[in-house]
């Protein structure tokens, strides 16, 4: 989807997220639209567009896979603001302490999405490595419900509003299962772990957060 601020890789803000989400929630939204879940530099697919996801599974409605692209078309009346609200209702919030490297659970209500924030901060150890552009890599470990682990690198301010993390969304086959309400959690449990783990403070502070969609016709 080409959005306001493409480049949320290079210029993550929450500002510029929250920029992009009213765009595609507003009244002239455009009417059909291109998402593509590639992550760029081994990032989780759609890892910085916490506002602008959550705006576009409420405001679209996905039409068909076209090679590694899930067409989506605005859904609802047009010429109208689409209101989040009515189709996606946060259920449950679960916020824990935990230590770089421990598992948590991913465990949301049935038929639930679950998205985390989390906002990693960094020790003076970390800021002044930061400052030398020497900062430890933090990755983002996902434990399938299948068996087995993946890896993400994970960029430490696009968590801090909130990112898909039980599903995947590794195709548009994928994305257009989680769209369309056929989704089954992949992933059992997350875990942030360092590189270098004195450069950052632990333990960090998680929120999950269970997402229902509603009005999937």
């Amino acid at each position: 989807m080409v959005a306001p601020i493409p480049q949320s890789y290079q210029a993550y803000t929450s500002e510029l997220d929250r920029l992009d989400a009213s765009f595609f929630r507003q009244a002239a939204r455009p009417q059909y639209g291109l998402v593509q879940p590639a992550a760029i530099d081994g990032e989780l697919p759609l890892q910085g567009d916490g506002f602008t996801f959550l705006a576009m599974l409420s405001c679209y409605r996905p039409v068909l896979v076209a090679g590694a692209y899930l067409v989506v078309r605005s859904a609802g009346p047009t010429g109208v603001a689409c209101d989040p609200a009515l189709r996606l209702q946060e259920r449950r919030h679960h916020r824990r302490t935990v230590r770089l490297g421990q598992w948590v659970a991913v465990a949301g209500a049935p038929a639930a999405l679950v998205m985390a924030e989390v906002a990693p901060e960094r020790s003076t150890l970390g800021a002044l490595a930061n400052m030398t552009y020497r900062s430890a890599r933090l990755d983002l470990r996902l434990r399938l419900v299948g068996g087995g682990q993946e890896t993400f690198q994970l960029v430490s301010r696009t968590l801090a509003d909130g990112t898909l993390v039980s599903e995947v969304l590794s195709s548009p086959q994928a994305l257009m299962a989680l769209w369309s309400g056929r989704a089954s959690a992949d992933v059992k449990a997350v875990s942030i772990v360092a590189s270098a783990p004195a450069q950052w403070e632990s333990p960090l502070r998680m929120r999950l957060v269970d997402i229902t969609r509603v009005g999937l016709a």
